[in-house]
């Protein structure tokens, strides 16, 4: 699997890069790590997320919150690694997120 190439692969840093050429959001990072790395339930607004998706329902039709995490992404650069993770995943969450913040900085 790609992204889990990626991930776990031996050049992480040069790898992390790869994943934000291909125009990934850190929020779609820390989604992938929750599915490689569970550690138990995700959080309600994250399972009501993907039933809204997998129904059919439209932007319109969904709660300003939740219509507003769908654009933006469920997770933020400030944002503590889930709960749901693994503390493997929780490592890696953090090595995306100064990956992330590095390109902030850079851009700024």
């Amino acid at each position: 699997c790609f992204v889990k190439d990626v991930l776990f692969g031996e050049d992480r840093s040069k790898n992390y890069w790869e994943l934000f050429q291909l125009s990934l959001s850190f929020s779609s990072c820390v989604h992938m790590l929750a599915e490689l790395h569970p550690k138990g339930p995700k959080k309600l607004e994250e399972l009501a997320m993907r039933a809204v998706i997998k129904i059919g329902i439209s932007l319109e039709e969904m709660s300003k919150d939740l219509k507003k995490k769908s654009l933006n992404g469920m997770y933020k650069l400030e944002d503590e690694a889930p709960d749901h993770i693994d503390q493997e995943g929780k490592i890696h969450v953090q090595e995306i997120k100064k990956i992330f913040e590095d390109l902030q900085t850079d851009s700024s």
